[in-house]
């Protein structure tokens, strides 16, 4: 803005376009505070979590592997079980 010229001397459109860049530029440096402090929070404090907690779950996926590779056994049939305990009949 010129020394002669006021905010009531400009035209509508200069007005918008400097409120304009200068609210872009605003929330740029707002988006830029932000992604600072997410990977300060990050680092600090997720990171060093996540070294245990990976352990944990590669621990359940190498268990889940070796489950999942044993043989199926096959069903079992409740009658066919009782009939062999059951004593031989005598004719």
């Amino acid at each position: 803005m010129d020394q002669s010229q006021t905010i009531y001397t400009q035209t509508p459109t200069q007005v918008f376009i400097k409120n304009f860049i200068a609210g872009f530029a605003r929330g740029l440096g707002n988006i830029f505070i932000y992604l600072l402090f997410l990977f300060t929070l990050y680092h600090f404090l997720i990171k060093p979590q996540l070294g245990q907690i990976t352990d944990f779950f590669n621990s359940y996926q190498e268990t889940m592997e070796i489950f999942q590779n044993q043989p199926q056994i096959p069903s079992l049939n409740l009658e066919d079980m009782l009939n062999q305990l059951q004593p031989p009949t005598i004719n």
